[in-house]
């Protein structure tokens, strides 16, 4: 069942980050946001560019520098339904890669403990059982960011692991083919790992398993965040607002 929750938890944090990004783009500083994670918006983008050029979608225009965002224009890929699914899981294959990178470069493990719990079956008990696991990971998560030796690597190392993690976010209408192609890929490895030796398994639980154990728990703890900050700034926003009083009425002096 590793892979089937690998893909599980994959559309799960697609899901997570688009709100984060949503979030972020309806309530917040645009500018300053994608300044931020203005690497993982770069990588993002010019894999989408690679996929259209793979596909035979015509590139009409790229703004990697723009405050509002990356952006790419494509045509329509000469490849239907697959050329679709290319371009929108791009930006998760190119993010995914170099959030695996990061561990490497900084030689620092990219787990928290406990890992993600490993989905059994669908039964309410097992439902129940994965929760509270999910949120045992994000306890670990918090208190692993809580408790760190803080240093300029380490702080690096979290940025950049953080932005990679928000960069998988397809674009705007793109959702529903990052998931589906989630999905196709994980029904395909789960049939064919008897006739690969397990080997899909083996790569599920080895590679995927502590960056998903990691990327899950920090993508809900900026959602959390998130939410925290949009309700600021909304009640921010609420306070300064005037209206208008009714008529026949005079402010008081």
């Amino acid at each position: 069942m590793t892979i089937l929750s690998c893909g599980l938890w994959i559309s799960a944090l697609l899901f997570v980050v688009c709100t984060v990004d949503r979030l972020f783009v309806k309530g917040m500083k645009l500018g300053l946001y994608r300044f931020f994670v203005g690497p993982a918006v770069l990588v993002h983008d010019l894999s989408q560019v690679v996929a259209c050029l793979l596909t035979g979608a015509r590139v009409k225009n790229v703004q990697l520098a723009n405050p509002k965002g990356g952006r790419v224009e494509h045509e329509k890929p000469k490849i239907p339904g697959l050329g679709d699914l290319a371009i929108a899981i791009a930006p998760m294959l190119a993010c995914g890669a170099v959030l695996l990178l990061i561990p490497r470069i900084f030689s620092i493990p990219l787990h928290v403990a406990p890992p993600l719990p490993i989905l059994v079956d669908l039964t309410p008990d097992s439902l129940a059982e994965t929760a509270h696991g999910l949120i045992d990971s994000c306890k670990g998560a918090a208190l692993y960011l809580a408790n760190a030796h803080y240093s300029l690597t380490f702080a690096a190392f979290i940025y950049l692991s953080v932005i990679f993690v928000i960069g998988i976010t397809p674009d705007k209408g793109k959702l529903k083919y990052a998931i589906a192609c989630v999905a196709i890929v994980t029904v395909v490895m789960y049939f064919a790992d008897g006739m690969m030796n397990n080997a899909a398994e083996n790569f599920a639980v080895n590679v995927l398993w502590g960056p998903l154990s990691f990327a899950v728990p920090m993508a809900l703890l900026c959602l959390g965040v998130t939410l925290a900050l949009s309700a600021v700034v909304s009640a921010f926003k609420s306070k300064k607002k005037t209206y208008p009083l009714p008529k026949g009425m005079t402010s008081p002096a």
